[in-house]
């Protein structure tokens, strides 16, 4: 149901909006692909698109949009759902009217929970201004694959990991999802559903994904692709490999490194000379150190490391999750690249 607010009105939005949406995206950024909006995964949803638009009553045009991922979130054996949104913009002209709260609080009406993600600083400074809290920096981490892979050979047996047909064999995800504990992170909601949305959100790109068995029983996967040439603007010329989400079981975190090997070794062939995954315990962040990976903590390239690292805010309902009963960030929380929509941004809209 739309809502009313002096001269705008906030609703989803339609495919009748794709020109003023190519006027937006012009008016924020000259020169750029116009359907940079009209092409975005938000659209690839049947239900309906994940954002949420303010148009301007007396011209008809999106002044504004916020991307507004529907998931859901595994707390304390409860299942709950959740707004992730990671990018939202205003036009220049229509700025000032607290366009931005507005679209991020018809989200907070409708979910229990919501999580935001800001990659600049001036980001991070509009999100307390919309009612978020709690920034916790999450580090990301890089690394060469073939350091990686020569590194954790001496984790990885034979046979013992191979890669998943996504199309049909995903029992090793439920495995291991079916594995976690009631008392265990906080994280999105990682069976095989969730994993197929996300797939569903952005059907051309060609992931990859693997899982590690001890025997007949699937204990840690990774789901992984190479970004296209030029996905890199800093570095157009470089090919990275991005470990999308990942997950393991709550006794098997070790066996995080022989999957990374398959990874590696994977990633390699494919051409990377760099793959990045983003992570939030402390006790895997020192294992991936010994992997060959580095980050914010790295005693030598902590500090430009450090600038990359995404920033997490929260928003928390009241009425579900009060604040003080959420655990700490870093080891009470599993996140990944999946769960703050940067794996989905990440690329460019041919693979939209």
């Amino acid at each position: 149901m739309s809502q009313a607010t002096s001269d705008y009105v906030l609703r989803r939005p339609v495919p009748a909006d794709n020109p003023s949406l190519q006027r937006l995206a012009q008016s924020m950024w000259p020169g750029v692909r116009t359907d940079v909006f009209a092409k975005r995964w938000w659209w690839n949803d049947p239900e309906a698109p994940h954002c949420r638009v303010a148009i301007h009553q007396p011209t008809g045009e999106v002044a504004a949009m916020c991307g507004e991922r529907r998931t859901r979130l595994w707390h304390q054996g409860r299942v709950v759902p959740v707004g992730s949104t990671f990018d939202w913009y205003v036009a220049p002209e229509h700025g000032g009217h607290g366009l931005g709260r507005k679209l991020v609080e018809c989200g907070q009406n409708e979910f229990e929970y919501m999580v935001a993600t800001s990659a600049s600083e001036s980001a991070n400074k509009a999100l307390p201004r919309l009612g978020f809290t709690h920034r916790v920096r999450v580090p990301v981490l890089v690394a060469q694959p073939v350091v990686v892979a020569a590194l954790t050979r001496a984790f990885a047996p034979a046979h013992a990991t191979h890669n998943l047909n996504l199309t049909t064999h995903l029992t090793a995800i439920d495995q291991v999802w079916n594995a976690q504990s009631a008392t265990g992170p906080t994280m999105m909601v990682r069976d095989s559903a969730q994993v197929r949305q996300h797939l569903a959100l952005v059907p051309r790109r060609s992931y990859r994904a693997a899982a590690h068995w001890r025997g007949s029983d699937a204990t840690a996967w990774a789901l992984y692709r190479t970004l296209p040439a030029g996905a890199i603007r800093r570095a157009p010329w470089l090919r990275v490999g991005l470990v999308s989400d990942f997950l393991y079981r709550p006794d098997a975190g070790r066996d995080l490194l022989p999957l990374l090997h398959h990874v590696a070794l994977d990633l390699a062939r494919q051409g990377c000379s760099v793959m990045a995954m983003l992570c939030s315990s402390s006790e895997l962040i020192r294992w991936l150190h010994r992997a060959g990976f580095v980050s914010g903590k790295h005693p030598i390239t902590g500090r430009w490391m450090d600038s990359i690292a995404i920033e997490m805010m929260h928003w928390v309902s009241p009425r579900s999750l009060p604040a003080a009963n959420l655990p700490s960030f870093m080891d009470g929380w599993h996140v990944t690249f999946a769960d703050n929509d940067a794996d989905l941004v990440a690329g460019n809209l041919l693979e939209y």
